[in-house]
């Protein structure tokens, strides 16, 4: 789990306001000189309220540091203490932004490897005639024409595919295909990769339904394509670059596929998944 910079800020200003509110009311209290009760009063108070509302409001504070507010206003009230409320406050805002990243992390979908050497065989397949092979841990598929298919069916997933292809390679990332047996751009949403395709529907488009209007290029270079599919939203990016977005309810679940088709090659690695 990493830092969350805003937390880290809460809480340092947390301390300081404990330390500064605590100073202003000692000062306060060498000039009214109250009742004993009032100097109690006087002497943890003002700290809990700045750590409690200001400081989160301030800054926007999410539920974590409302709680570790609450937790350091519990503990002055227990011990009638301005010092612990300094290092318990803040030492509790911490302990509860652990807590609730930790849990917050571990109810967050995780991304689940789909394409791998070790489970090719018992979680893919074949389609068509491509001699498919793995080359140093990517998938390649440089003649012939099909496609590999998950044996599983997804619907609202995050899909991310790392792929190298040559500029006339046809190739693409086919989601929610009713037939396992039969991948077409009708039963399923075609993402092309087709750097060099004449016409519409290119690298980036949803072939049949929506062209990227931006010119997207994947060969080259390993390149990183983004399906996220979400009810009826489908969103398309490529290398981090917007491609496309459709609204359409064709199709709600289905297989996933990879497809090579005619000349060059393609290569794909790290086909991961993150359900929604």
């Amino acid at each position: 789990m990493s830092l969350h910079t805003p937390t880290v800020i809460t809480i340092l200003l947390m301390a300081l306001g404990c330390y500064g509110c605590r100073a202003g009311g000692y000062w306060l209290l060498t000039r009214v000189r109250p009742s004993a009760a009032v100097q109690t009063v006087f002497s943890y108070i003002p700290g809990c309220l700045f750590v409690s509302f200001v400081i989160p409001a301030v800054i926007g504070g999410g539920p974590k540091e409302w709680v570790g507010a609450a937790v350091a206003l519990l503990t002055v009230i227990l011990t009638g203490s301005v010092i612990w409320p300094i290092f318990t406050g803040t030492g509790a805002a911490w302990m509860v932004w652990l807590l609730v990243g930790t849990a917050q992390a571990a109810e967050a979908p995780r991304w689940q490897t789909l394409l791998a050497e070790s489970n090719f065989a018992t979680q893919w397949q074949s389609v068509g005639d491509v001699q498919w092979r793995w080359e140093q841990g990517a998938l390649l598929g440089n003649a012939g024409d099909g496609f590999v298919v998950s044996n599983a069916r997804y619907s609202n997933f995050e899909l991310s595919v790392e792929v190298l292809i040559e500029p006339q390679t046809n190739s693409g990332v086919f989601i929610r295909c009713s037939d396992a047996k039969d991948i077409s751009p009708t039963n399923c949403y075609e993402v092309n990769l087709w750097d060099d395709r004449d016409g519409a529907f290119a690298t980036g488009s949803i072939v049949q339904r929506v062209e990227s209007a931006t010119k997207l290029r994947a060969s080259g270079q390993w390149s990183t394509l983004t399906v996220r599919a979400q009810g009826t939203h489908l969103q398309v990016k490529l290398n981090n670059t917007p491609a496309v977005e459709l609204d359409d309810a064709a199709h709600a679940e289905g297989h996933l596929a990879l497809q090579f088709r005619g000349s060059g090659s393609v290569r794909f690695r790290k086909v991961e998944i993150r359900p929604l």
